[in-house]
């Protein structure tokens, strides 16, 4: 078993949740076949309706309710009887900004205190969330308990049945912009600095400005390695 930082950790589930969405997100059905396999909580959340459509069997068996009886909660589902309140807050804020955004493949990492109602001891989750690809309006999020994050992020490795992306390489890409992953994208594809100046309304001094930096960015030196990390990262 591979043994990851805490930093590691952060990184690795927001690797494993990127991949999740890339990979077995086209349909809600194909999401749920995946979830139930996992060993960590995984769940989507309206942002519209502001309430919790789907949550996989072992956050449900955490929360101790059944999945007709969250999305029967509505709005309710977010209050303090099973979040903390400051951290729904700040939570909130980071997804509104992402949404503003538009980027669906950033990834936000995060520490939440949850708990099956106002009875019950607070337990302590580490968590990643994206907005998710084919689903406009609906936040995707995965999550590990904190004190068995290594143990759980290996099983994950192995549910998923993909290579692991490399930590380094997520970072390198995580500081990427939206305009940049989509000139990346654009790059791949074999399009050159003129079509890509009329495809996005740029200036080709700012396309070739873009590629700069994403080169800079990702340490890559060649057009083939700017390839490889397009199509890892499925652009």
């Amino acid at each position: 078993m591979k043994v990851y930082s805490a930093a590691e950790q952060e990184v690795v589930l927001q690797s494993q949740l990127y991949t999740l969405d890339k990979s077995f997100a086209n349909t809600m059905g194909m999401l749920k076949a995946v979830a139930d396999i996992l060993p960590g909580v995984l769940l989507v959340n309206d942002m519209g309706k502001l309430e919790n459509t789907y949550m996989n069997q072992t956050g449900l068996q955490h929360l101790r309710r059944t999945q007709e009886e969250l999305t029967g909660m509505g709005a309710e589902y977010f209050s303090e009887e099973i979040f903390c309140a400051d951290e729904m807050a700040w939570i909130a804020g980071r997804f509104a900004d992402i949404a503003q955004r538009d980027d669906k493949s950033e990834v936000v990492a995060f520490y939440q205190k949850v708990r099956p109602n106002s009875t019950h001891d607070w337990s302590h989750f580490q968590l990643s969330g994206k907005l998710m690809e084919n689903h406009p309006g609906h936040v995707v999020l995965m999550s590990v308990a904190t004190d068995q994050a290594n143990y759980t992020l290996n099983r994950i490795n192995k549910a998923l049945d993909t290579e692991p992306i490399d930590i380094p390489l997520f970072q390198r890409f995580s500081t990427l912009t939206k305009r940049e992953k989509q000139v990346l994208g654009l790059i791949a594809k074999g399009h050159t600095n003129v079509y890509i100046s009329e495809a996005l309304f740029l200036a080709q001094y700012t396309v070739e400005t873009h590629r700069r930096n994403i080169n800079k960015k990702l340490a890559t030196k060649n057009i083939r390695e700017l390839i490889r990390v397009a199509e890892r990262f499925g652009l």
